[in-house]
């Protein structure tokens, strides 16, 4: 008894590489978009509360423990 030849191997198009291209710019884009932010918006503070009003704010890099 012979069995049927398994199905043609698939080859990428040119659709398959344009888009990868995208995905790989939108990672890209959204890596530099994430990280470029962090630069800019200056030290991680905290800010203590009490009743709605600011008691304190703490600049979190001076901290040790």
């Amino acid at each position: 008894m012979r069995m049927r030849p398994s199905s043609p191997e698939f080859r990428p198009t040119w659709w398959d590489g344009a888009v990868a291209a995208l995905v790989a710019a939108l990672a890209v884009l959204s890596a530099v978009w994430y990280y470029g932010g962090l630069e800019s918006s200056g030290p991680l503070t905290a800010t203590i509360l009490h009743r709605g009003q600011v008691v304190q704010t703490v600049r979190l890099d001076r901290l040790t423990e």
